[in-house]
């Protein structure tokens, strides 16, 4: 079930891949399988081809293409996303916005005149953003510490602490390197792409690259929210008619997502990139010393309204879509909470995390009544770029261990709502996975403080939960935006 509705930047560049890619070492792609549980799409941001993990498994390769949306008016800095900003402090005063007794008419022309215009504007395909074929080549993250991968790879297969394999200046090294690059994760994909076909030699994938943003993006080009402009976002789309245009607008991407998925025979679609919730957007307002608090309780219901209709209308195969659930530590119960909620649909996976070592739920893990099922996600070891194995942390990766685990076990020939029923079979009373469906070699198990410790130095940050996608938060504030451009006609 794809929902997303989506203008970004991609600054990838698509290379072709039929014989090969270049500077990959010689990377080449593979038939799919004839089984379609076994044909896995994911769609994340940084897939280094070359790692040996992915070696035998890519059946085909995408790079999400989009042209930058113009920002509604300088009052969105130009490097803070665009169109997809947040509305600015001063959008409820002089400048022609909307106060909150304006009963939806503003200095832009009256609701009604807002109400044909969004129309208008929502009859235009959305064709800002396609797949192209192939994905550009990776460079080693770590060429500093090349020397070390050997030693570290085994300490992580063997489960050593670190001062078995490395002296505390070497260890020491080793950490502020990966902790620098863990500031921003730029080979996120490659981690979760490498769950799902860890020890599962005949799943396939079909790669899409997705533009992500790191924390410190996410933080810097937010933008504060006015009541106001929610308010009258919240009436104009709760019109009958302007509701129906938002559902009905085509895009272009997920024509092509849809085609791919027939084209490749796709049974699994893994998103590890959990929709912010209502919660964390309400708190990055308090976070960012925004002037006043916002409420966007009835703004996510409606959205959510409208994304849950528009999915019924993208005409391509059925498939079913394993989503982290995301790193909020949030209760989302409903629509109204967070975008990625779809109770009771039988083609979508919303998964949550725990602690492998003692089954118990991972506080940075969202959950609540539209969690389905709770899977690993800390010390889930996996690939990185330049064939580096990690430990990591976070619902992007128990979402790909679910998706492999459906990939391995579901009946053929495939049908995505009973295939998830069967998962959903398997649960605890809790909600869980037991941790036994997963092969211990996943997790490393050492304890990270006690590994310190014992070497006088500082673990490595793993890989923290992930901040909002530039996916993300389009879905959430282009229709504010929206509303914002046509008022400054």
């Amino acid at each position: 079930m794809h929902r997303s509705r989506i203008r970004l930047a991609s600054s990838c560049l698509a290379l072709g891949l039929a014989g090969g890619c270049g500077g990959d070492g010689g990377f080449s792609l593979v038939a799919p399988s004839h089984n379609q549980q076994q044909n896995v799409m994911v769609i994340d941001d940084g897939f280094d081809l070359s790692v040996s993990e992915l070696r035998g498994r890519v059946a085909a390769a995408f790079t999400e293409t989009c042209v930058n949306e113009p920002a509604p008016d300088a009052a969105v800095p130009p490097d803070a996303g665009g169109a997809d900003a947040g509305v600015s402090p001063d959008a409820g005063g002089a400048d022609g916005g909307v106060s909150s007794d304006a009963g939806g008419a503003d200095a832009g022309g009256s609701f009604a005149q807002m109400k044909q215009d969004l129309i208008a504007a929502l009859s235009v395909p959305d064709d800002s953003c396609h797949l192209t074929v192939g994905i550009d080549a990776k460079a080693d993250p770590f060429p500093s510490i090349a020397q070390y991968r050997g030693r570290w790879n085994a300490m992580v297969r063997a489960n050593q602490f670190g001062n078995q394999a490395f002296t505390q200046a070497e260890f020491t090294q080793i950490a502020d390197v990966l902790d620098a690059e863990f500031q921003n994760f730029r080979y996120h994909g490659t981690a979760t792409a490498g769950t799902v076909v860890h020890d599962n030699p005949t799943v396939r994938l079909v790669l899409v690259e997705r533009q992500l943003q790191s924390e410190a993006t996410a933080q810097s080009s937010f933008v504060c929210f006015v009541q106001a402009d929610i308010d009258q976002a919240v009436q104009l789309f709760s019109d009958p008619q302007v509701f129906a245009a938002l559902v009905n607008q085509p895009t272009q991407i997920e024509a092509d997502l849809s085609g791919a998925e027939n084209k490749y025979h796709v049974g699994l679609v893994n998103k590890s990139f959990g929709a912010s919730s209502r919660a964390a957007l309400e708190a990055m307002q308090i976070a960012s010393n925004c002037p006043t608090p916002i409420d966007l309780s009835a703004y996510f219901s409606i959205l959510d309204q409208a994304e849950l209709a528009h999915a019924a209308t993208i005409q391509g195969p059925a498939v079913l879509t394993v989503q982290a659930a995301g790193n909020d530590g949030a209760q989302i119960d409903s629509g109204a909470d967070s975008l990625s909620c779809d109770l009771g649909d039988p083609l979508s996976l919303l998964i949550g995390a725990y602690n492998p070592g003692n089954q118990v739920r991972n506080t940075f893990s969202d959950f609540g009544a539209c969690v389905d099922v709770y899977a690993p996600g800390q010390s889930v070891v996996a690939p990185y770029a330049g064939d580096w194995l990690l430990w990591l942390a976070g619902t992007s990766f128990s979402s790909p261990m679910v998706a492999r685990t459906v990939s391995l076990s579901a009946r053929a020939p495939f049908a995505p709502a009973q295939a998830r029923t069967d998962l959903l079979a398997l649960r605890g009373a809790d909600g869980s996975l037991p941790v036994s469906l997963f092969p211990s070699d996943f997790f490393y198990t050492p304890d990270e403080a006690t590994t310190a410790a014992l070497i006088a130095g500082s673990p490595p940050r793993r890989a923290s939960p992930r901040p909002p996608s530039r996916v993300d938060l389009h879905r959430i504030l282009h229709p504010l935006s929206l509303l914002r451009a046509l008022r400054r006609r």
